[in-house]
């Protein structure tokens, strides 16, 4: 089903064929990124999982570690391109401005600042396993006598299983690749950070959890620590995300902040006028803390109304006639 421009639901059927047409880039200055084409709407979620990771990417870097990235959704190029924006501190429209020598300037004064390295692959989709990851490891050492401190997979739900089955269910094969990757992560003891998509209950959510994960809970069951990235429609005007650590296998789990996000330069940060919750409490409750602060405010009140009554009634007992 499919909506168009006459405000109505239609179905379509789609065929597979050998013509080609130009693609181009869109940039649609809207809450929601909707646009029409030939009377048919389309809908850009824009949640920003690579984003988030092309940021995380750069902290590391900052922190001089060695960060490989594997990408099997944007090039080579774009990652490049999310990552120098903000390490330069300048916007990617600005960045394709940047004049030969300024760029080299820049770069110089980093690689200055930075003895770590930063290495990024593309794969095609649905073209990898766990074992390719194994091999590009083993090349990299080799070859490059590079050793990363933590990798990046964007995204894991477009590889495949090593040992998938054709009676595998999307479940059974999502479950699959998130214990091969965790496999890796335990065998040579380095963080790997990848993403899932929420379904469809728990697009637009101001807050979700581990039942909101597309396809299959099985990254839940295997992930040590999960966090839900939200961003309601205020959130999204204010430019800030909803981070909720819904998993956390050593510690605790359900503790929500709020963090600004800078589209033009690719980069989450800290919003210092919110404190994590349990600290200042200054994050703007979700629909659930709302709810249970009234259910805590009528449970005071009618306490208090109770405690009343039961003084009242002591004191006409306590009347000599």
């Amino acid at each position: 089903m499919i909506l168009c421009d006459d405000k109505k639901f239609h179905t379509f059927s789609i065929k597979k064929t050998k013509k080609q047409i130009d693609v181009v880039d869109l940039k649609i200055d809207h809450i929601n990124h909707r646009y029409y084409t030939d009377g048919i709407s389309s809908h850009n979620t824009n949640m920003g999982k690579t984003l988030v990771k092309c940021s995380l990417a750069t902290n590391c870097l900052l922190q001089n570690k060695n960060v490989l990235y594997v990408t099997l959704e944007m090039s080579e190029n774009k990652i490049s391109e999310r990552i120098m924006a903000n390490l330069f501190d300048i916007s990617m429209d600005d960045l394709k401005c940047v004049t030969r020598d300024k760029f080299n300037e820049k770069f110089q004064n980093f690689k200055k600042l930075l003895n770590n390295k930063l290495y990024i692959k593309e794969f095609p989709p649905s073209s990898i396993n766990a074992n390719h990851i194994r091999n590009l490891l083993k090349e990299l050492k080799v070859k490059q006598k590079f050793i990363p401190d933590i990798i990046f997979i964007d995204y894991m739900e477009l590889m495949i299983a090593i040992h998938s089955k054709k009676t595998d269910t999307p479940y059974h094969e999502l479950k699959k690749i998130s214990e091969e990757i965790r496999a890796i992560a335990v065998e040579l003891e380095i963080p790997i950070v990848s993403a899932v998509q929420s379904n469809r209950k728990g697009f637009g959510k101001v807050e979700i959890d581990l039942t909101d994960i597309s396809d299959s809970i099985g990254p839940a069951k295997t992930a040590d620590v999960i966090i839900g990235i939200t961003q309601s429609e205020e959130f999204r005007k204010m430019g800030k995300f909803s981070w909720m650590l819904l998993k956390n296998r050593y510690g605790i789990n359900k503790r929500r902040i709020v963090v600004n996000v800078d589209y033009y330069k690719m980069r989450v940060y800290e919003d210092q006028n919110i404190e994590i919750e349990g600290n200042g409490n200054n994050i703007p409750p979700s629909p659930k803390e709302q709810q249970q602060q009234i259910n805590n405010a009528i449970s005071t009140v009618n306490n208090l109304a109770q405690k009343e009554s039961e003084d009242k009634f002591k004191k006409m007992l306590d009347i000599d006639i």
